[in-house]
């Protein structure tokens, strides 16, 4: 958990990728070198339904 209570969540893949938050519009870029970010508590649940996705 983020500091600010925002879920981190670690990005599986090794490719760049841009995903933008069906519930909250942020967008977020993942990639090797950035895979862990704490995306809107909002997002996460649909972030972790993809196979790309996992807790942190």
């Amino acid at each position: 958990m983020h500091a600010h209570g925002e879920p981190l969540l670690r990005y599986t893949e090794r490719s760049p990728v841009r995903v933008v938050g069906a519930a909250s519009g942020r967008a977020y870029v993942f990639s090797a070198e950035r895979p862990v970010q704490a995306v809107a508590r909002a997002d996460a649940q649909a972030l972790l339904a993809t196979r790309f996705f996992r807790q942190a």
